[in-house]
């Protein structure tokens, strides 16, 4: 895998359309804090605090009920990156239909609790069976109904990154001096980083298809 060439593709189409990737970032984290303020209000009004269950019960539904849009987000910025038109709106809610929104929200579920137990386990299982399902969230994002019904979509997360964990791990870790650069900035540097990240994510997903499909 050529990481640098992912990286100065992702660079270059990153910074030159921010908005198209920020419009909706900002949408999705616009609705996610409202949602979690409600909650926060329910819990204030019946006179509740953060640490009781009911508050903990709220956040995992809403958590639950943001799932399907974080994949149809995904999907957009898949599509958009492609260099596709796409209507905003209707990519972002397209995976609450009956047919998308149970799968992709009990497959995220059983990735999870895999991971978690691997991870009580040992600490390294638990980092290689998140690499494992590093492309779950992008997979869940292109499949139709249809695939996601007759797929095991953890399985091809699986052979998709087989030979490719520590790859996908260094590939992460080469981010981390962006990270600080944007710490020194007071966060200003984000507004072209974050746009950068998120396109070499989704060309690195793209050409790891490739190289599988040969």
């Amino acid at each position: 895998m050529d990481r640098k060439a992912i990286k100065e593709k992702a660079k270059e189409f990153g910074f030159n359309n921010k908005w198209l990737i920020w419009k909706p970032l900002l949408i999705v984290g616009l609705i996610s804090s409202v949602l979690y303020a409600i909650v926060s209000l329910i819990t204030i009004l019946l006179g509740l605090d953060e640490e009781s269950l009911l508050y903990d019960l709220l956040v995992i539904v809403v958590e639950l009920a943001l799932l399907p849009m974080s994949v149809g987000l995904v999907s957009y910025l898949i599509q958009v990156i492609k260099g596709k038109n796409v209507d905003l709106k209707e990519t972002l809610l397209s995976k609450y239909q009956k047919e998308y929104m149970w799968k992709i929200i009990t497959t995220t579920i059983l990735a999870n609790l895999i991971i978690m137990l691997m991870s009580l386990l040992l600490v390294i299982p638990g980092i290689i069976y998140a690499l494992k399902y590093a492309m779950l969230t992008f997979l869940l994002a292109e499949a139709t109904s249809k695939e996601l019904q007759s797929e095991n979509i953890l399985q091809k997360s699986s052979e998709l990154m087989d030979g490719y964990k520590w790859d996908y791990f260094v590939f992460q870790l080469s981010f981390i001096g962006w990270g600080f650069l944007c710490g020194l900035t007071f966060g200003i540097l984000f507004i072209w980083v974050l746009p950068y990240m998120q396109t070499a994510e989704i060309m690195y997903f793209e050409k790891l298809k490739q190289l599988k499909s040969k």
